[in-house]
């Protein structure tokens, strides 16, 4: 069954081969260089977790109702088709003496620098420089047009730091690399919501007026200082076997959705079944990212304490107090679950002989690498692979969603939200983990940010489809989005449980992995 499986990803493969023939192995990298190698998806997951916990409320605030708010957020899954394919193409044939993707990230991160500010001071800017009478739409449209261009920059630094990792990090520790990521991005998960949570508007009175401002502020900085961190640390060998044949990116990409379905065939069937669950579990996210801190407010409402009737501030800040729980259990999963799953690629004898023959060579870090190996060695869960795993976390997400036909009070939910860091964490990293083992593993870094390209096409297509899907049923609820006990969130919430489900149906044809 291995072999004819192998035999297979090789044909398939044979329209890669010859760009793949110049890659050289990446050295073995030491846990410091991993961290620095991630740390990017810090500044990435804050500025995420901005627009995720607090865009929903900003627009509610600006006056728009669910159904305007759900194609607004539309940006995220149009972007995600379009820019990181593009992205994927041309740093794959970048000649920059910086490297093929450090350059995209940078640019990246300075728009996203620049829509985070819009974003904070949209309101000001709407009184300044526009009439009265004309504010209230001028605001809108700059308050869209920052998170289309948020959007467009956050998702480019993904798509060129997740091609990064493919690029610089052997295939056996691929797992690694991407469990550091998923760290990186509880830790920027956590610092989000908190400071969400805190009144910063006094604690950091010379950055903004508001706290929103201040908000975006402390994002736009902590963005480009661990994009830059992350670009300082990592060495990328130039590009010097650009394709002869210098086609324009429109016209490639053009080309690459025309033949998306057979760019999909020559596919290995792993990577394939991988974009399969994507595809589902991500439909399932997508409304409880952007409508989960909207819920729980709803919750609050319809049970206030005496004397916070209709306070939809402290609403909102319930909302955001579950987040911040859901962003804890997310990183403290992200951290402990890597230790406890099987790797496969990766033996005692094997990490011995990648010290051996790399400059930590000495007596000293080799019995090192042997204690590490052996105390972690102890705490794995036999059994446990990462496949497997991943296939739980779906069905614990899918669980706490049909949970909300039960759910009444805003303390449950916020244990339910909770509970769903867990799926989260496997979602943030067994994916990429197994997709980044399995191109390093078929040798495919020279195309890989255009085989992760089409991977993100499987993760932002259904978020599409879910935002069409939550449209029709807030304009069949015909509710303000001020309207207490209006169930048209917890009716997408459960839809998306029942595509977990399928998601984790789909998961079983990755065991093997």
């Amino acid at each position: 069954m291995a072999e004819s499986r192998l035999l297979e990803n090789e044909a398939l493969l044979e329209p890669y081969a010859e760009s793949t023939r110049t890659i050289s192995a990446p050295q073995w990298r030491s846990v410091v260089y991993l961290i620095g190698l991630t740390t990017c998806f810090f500044g990435v997951q804050l500025a995420w977790s901005i627009e995720f916990g607090y865009g929903t409320p900003y627009l509610f605030s600006l006056g728009l109702r669910k159904e305007w708010t759900s194609i607004i957020w539309i940006a995220g899954p149009l972007t995600g088709v379009f820019v990181q394919p593009m992205a994927g193409m041309l740093s794959d044939r970048c000649t920059s003496r910086f490297g093929r993707r450090r350059p995209f990230m940078i640019c990246a991160s300075f728009l996203g620098m620049f829509s985070l500010m819009l974003m904070g001071w949209a309101p000001w800017l709407s009184s300044k420089l526009f009439p009265e009478s004309s504010q209230k739409v001028a605001v809108n449209i700059l308050a869209t047009l920052s998170i289309y261009m948020l959007d467009i920059g956050v998702n480019t630094v993904m798509a060129s730091s997740r091609s990064l990792i493919v690029d610089v990090v052997r295939s056996e520790q691929q797992q690694d690399a991407n469990s550091w990521a998923g760290r990186m991005i509880g830790v920027g998960n956590v610092v989000g919501y908190l400071f969400g949570y805190l009144p910063l508007q006094k604690m950091f009175f010379f950055l903004g007026t508001t706290q929103l401002q201040v908000l975006c502020a402390l994002a736009a900085i902590l963005l480009i200082s661990s994009v830059v961190i992350t670009c300082l640390i990592v060495e990328e060998v130039p590009n010097t076997n650009p394709p002869q044949a210098q086609v324009s990116v429109f016209k490639e990409l053009f080309h690459f959705f025309t033949s998306l379905k057979q760019e999909i065939s020559f596919m290995p069937a792993s990577i394939k079944n991988i974009c399969y669950v994507q595809f589902f579990a991500y439909f399932a996210w997508f409304p409880f990212l952007f409508y989960i801190t909207t819920y729980v407010g709803d919750l609050y409402l319809q049970h206030p304490p005496p004397g916070h009737e209709g306070d939809w501030d402290i609403a909102t800040r319930q909302g955001s107090f579950a987040l911040l729980l859901f962003a804890i259990v997310s990183l403290c999963a992200n951290t402990t679950l890597p230790l406890l799953v099987e790797d496969h690629g990766e033996s005692e004898s094997d990490q011995l002989s990648h010290d051996s023959s790399s400059e930590e060579s000495s007596l000293f870090h080799r019995s090192l690498h042997t204690l590490r190996y052996k105390w972690s060695a102890k705490m794995i869960i036999p059994g446990l692979s990462l496949p497997l795993l991943w296939l739980s976390s779906h069905v614990v997400f899918g669980v706490c969603m049909l949970s909300t036909f039960v759910l009444q009070t805003a303390t449950q939910a916020q244990v339910m939200i909770a509970i769903c860091g867990f799926s989260w964490a496997c979602t943030l990293w067994a994916p990429f983990a197994l997709l980044s083992s399995e191109l390093a593993r078929l040798e495919l870094q020279e195309s890989g940010g255009k085989m992760i390209g089409v991977h993100n096409i499987f993760v932002s297509a259904p978020q599409v489809l879910s935002t069409i899907i939550a449209t029709i049923v807030f304009l069949q609820s015909e509710g303000s989005h001020r309207e207490v006990g209006d169930s048209s969130i917890a009716w997408i919430l459960r839809i998306g449980g029942i595509s977990a489900f399928i998601a984790a149906f789909q998961t079983t044809r990755v065991l093997h992995l």
